[in-house]
């Protein structure tokens, strides 16, 4: 359906859990009933049918170095045909794809988090460039590279290769911890606490907040009855082929007793740990952590490779692996030695 050109108040665009949960906490209620979401295909099924107004983002991927460009072209196709006007309406959204530069043009909008911490975790130690982007760079070995690079950040705007904020249109970013880097000087900073603001909220929002994530109190029940938890992530099919991913998941999980473990996995994780491990409690809905933070809910211990969901959690301790859990993960990904103050973390290896 060819969506005409109507203007919404808001506009967010989102493509993970943590994004869509923190701008439901962000905005009144009145606010988000008013909003049209953009989100990723892979969210519809779970949330799209809960909003009022969804465009669902196709899948997309670059397949062949010689498709990259039609598939910039058909961003640009949807944005002019099947999305509302993005003039005079305030623009909630991630800005790290490729197709957010072509989404946000020359909009001023507010960053939300891509997840707990994350800009230390991509800028660690206030770098100019993260790893990803270092390692981008590197591929602009000559002059051609180097004019169609610039070519490309005249056409799709100011925010191409300029992530994460670090350009002129992002004017806010909304923060739900103390994660500051260098250049959010010049921005206006959001900072609230998800916790403390859901004491605020009408039993109307709590309610809707939870159905949107699907949370019940047979969930919650069940949460509360594990020490363990364990969070996955998409190593599979981000980085690795399905069988390493399997093997360096099963190898962790096997170290923890298995009636104490509840295993989280990434919301792109669709590895199938139900037939390999005997006896092991998956949650497998599309839950970020932290709302286990704003239910109140308490773990003795957290596990994870790298992910920064953890870094919310009410634990008494991190088990830590780390990008090194494998040498092709630790080479795109760079280390992630960020750990926020206070936490006691156990570095550990595989």
């Amino acid at each position: 359906m060819l969506f005409k050109k109507k203007r919404y108040p808001r506009i967010c665009m989102v493509c993970t859990a943590f994004s869509l949960f923190e701008y439901l906490m962000y905005s009144s209620y009145e606010e988000i009933k008013k909003t049209f979401f953009i989100i990723e295909d892979w969210m519809y099924p779970d949330f799209g049918y809960k909003l009022n107004h969804v465009y669902r983002m196709p899948a997309w991927k670059h397949s062949f170095w010689w498709n990259q460009n039609l598939i910039w072209i058909r961003w640009y196709f949807i944005k002019w045909f099947k999305l509302p006007n993005f003039k005079k309406t305030e623009l909630f959204t991630l800005d790290h794809l490729p197709y957010h530069a072509v989404f946000i043009g020359r909009h001023r909008y507010t960053l939300l988090e891509d997840g707990p911490y994350c800009h230390s975790v991509m800028y660690k130690d206030n770098v100019h460039f993260s790893y990803a982007e270092e390692k981008e760079l590197q591929h602009l070995t000559s002059k051609k590279r180097i004019l169609l690079h610039r070519f490309r950040q005249v056409v799709y705007g100011p925010v191409y290769f300029n992530r994460w904020g670090k350009n002129e249109v992002c004017s806010d970013i909304i923060l739900s911890t103390d994660d500051y880097l260098y250049y959010f000087r010049k921005k206006n900073i959001h900072r609230f606490n998800l916790k403390g603001i859901w004491q605020t909220f009408s039993i109307e929002k709590k309610n809707f907040i939870l159905k949107v994530f699907d949370m019940t109190p047979g969930d919650i029940e069940m949460l509360m009855s594990k020490k363990i938890i364990i969070f996955t992530q998409a190593l599979y099919p981000d980085y690795i082929s399905i069988e390493e991913h399997g093997r360096i998941w099963k190898d962790i999980i096997s170290r923890y007793p298995i009636e104490q473990i509840l295993l989280k996995p990434h919301p792109r994780d669709l590895y199938e740990y139900e037939k390999e491990i005997e006896g092991l409690t998956i949650f497998r809905k599309k839950v970020p952590s932290q709302f286990f933070e704003v239910l109140d809910l308490r773990f003795l211990k957290a596990v994870t490779a790298y992910s920064s969901s953890v870094f919310h959690l009410s634990v008494d301790e991190i088990d830590w692996y780390g990008t090194q859990v494998h040498k092709t993960i630790s080479e795109r990904v760079g280390l992630v030695p960020f750990i926020p103050e206070g936490l006691k973390v156990n570095k550990c290896y595989l």
